[in-house]
């Protein structure tokens, strides 16, 4: 009887012992998705700043419609930069 209780006991730690291996895993595994993700937003973030200081509206006094207009804007800007 004390042989079969042993056995269960052992069965018990073991399983447990897997469980704190595969929890351990997971928090890591999670923490790094975390991390990855705060990266990913903080780059969109970055790139919907960067977007939004890209003037959209050509259509002012150096653009009038073509796209030769267009490229003498785009021109111009590259100069005065």
């Amino acid at each position: 009887m004390q042989a079969v209780f042993d056995g269960a006991v052992k069965h018990v730690d073991d399983l447990v012992a897997a469980q704190k291996k595969i929890g351990d895993g997971t928090k890591q595994g999670v923490d790094q998705a975390v991390s990855e993700l705060d990266r990913y937003i903080a780059k969109c973030k970055e790139a919907k700043r960067a977007g939004a200081a890209i003037p959209t509206d050509f259509r002012g006094s150096n653009y009038g419609g073509s796209v030769e207009s267009l490229e003498s804007s785009i021109s111009q800007a590259e100069k005065t930069e």
